[in-house]
């Protein structure tokens, strides 16, 4: 795959590329902060709606429905956010003057491999690292365990973020950034905009049902960004997203595909859920007397950013020696 940068189209605003994209963050955050409100309350009449109907009886609308009814209104604005940054990536890319077909990516005739191969690596690392928490006391199994119900809601939401988020992350505003910056600078920023979207949650212990307003949103924007001056969280977080979105956007670059990506980053969201569904933290892990080693996920920690280089080892491993020889030749010897 040619990783160079292709030249925009003639009277592309090179100059005004950065500004586009971050009043692209910016529109997104407030459209969604918007938005949060009222996809709350059509979520809600929609669950009420297939419940009295009693299609929330059946398999696939039922496990939607019973996950409507236990969210909270920061879930909820989670979803809007990322429904904000799909609506505003058109108007972004027709200021760059982007055409189509510019994203940079191929066919890839290894696709069920690469994909099969990035759930594995990434959802086995992950698990095995869980682990060890259980087997140190940082982690209990809970006393009553739908194993079924979780193993289908994990699996869902991994299929769902794994390919919503690549297409959005890798996909799309990869391939718009490498329109008008080099490889290496456009993998590191989109890492620090994966990280960055992913810091704007609700601290865990706020838990918003009732007295949703048109405002409400905006307010919780507020509380997610008090959150940036807790260092401990910032360390065991940050760093750990970051080579998250790192290794994911080097695996779209080497293998010019998304399969990959998706296949690697389903298989962490499903091992954090999985496990999350089974497990329990520890009262001392609650209480933060671990961080920033180990935090309340999987995902929380030092000990997770470590098992990520590791993760990022084996997908290089992978591409090197574990497809076939004429997608190896293509993309396969190029180092990490």
């Amino acid at each position: 795959m040619n990783s160079e940068p292709q030249p925009p189209a003639a009277g592309a605003p090179r100059l005004s590329a950065p500004w586009v994209i971050l009043g692209y963050f910016a529109g997104t955050l407030l459209l969604g902060a918007a938005l949060a409100p009222w996809l709350w309350q059509a979520a809600r009449a929609l669950a009420s709606w297939t419940g009295q109907e009693g299609w929330d009886r059946l398999p696939v609308i039922g496990s939607w429905h019973d996950s409507i009814q236990r969210a909270d209104f920061t879930r909820v604005f989670n979803r809007a956010i990322l429904v904000a940054a799909l609506v505003c990536l058109w108007p972004a890319a027709r200021l760059l003057r982007l055409r189509r077909g510019a994203l940079g990516l191929e066919r890839n005739p290894v696709r069920g491999r690469d994909l099969a191969a990035g759930f594995v690596l990434g959802a086995g690392l992950l698990l095995a690292m869980g682990g060890g928490y259980l087997a140190a006391g940082a982690f209990t199994w809970r006393k009553s365990m739908d194993v079924a119900g979780v193993l289908q809601d994990s699996l869902m939401r991994a299929a769902g973020a794994g390919i919503v988020e690549e297409l959005f992350f890798r996909g799309a505003l990869l391939g718009l950034v490498l329109r008008v910056w080099p490889p290496r600078a456009a993998v590191i920023f989109v890492s620090t905009v994966f990280a960055a979207v992913h810091f704007l949650q609700a601290p865990p212990e706020l838990v918003i049902r009732d007295g949703i307003q048109a405002g409400t949103g905006f307010w919780l924007v507020g509380e997610i960004l008090r959150v940036f001056g807790n260092a401990n969280f910032l360390l065991a977080e940050c760093a750990t997203l970051w080579v998250a979105g790192w290794i994911l956007g080097e695996a779209r670059l080497r293998t010019g595909s998304l399969w990959l990506p998706i296949g690697l980053h389903a298989g962490w969201i499903f091992g954090i859920g999985f496990y999350a569904g089974l497990t329990r933290a520890s009262k001392a892990v609650r209480r933060d007397e671990y961080l920033p080693w180990i935090g309340e996920t999987l995902k929380s920690g030092l000990v997770p950013l470590a098992m990520l280089a590791l993760t990022g080892t084996a997908i290089w491993a992978y591409l090197r020696w574990g497809r076939p020889q004429s997608a190896a030749d293509r993309h396969g010897s190029r180092r990490f």
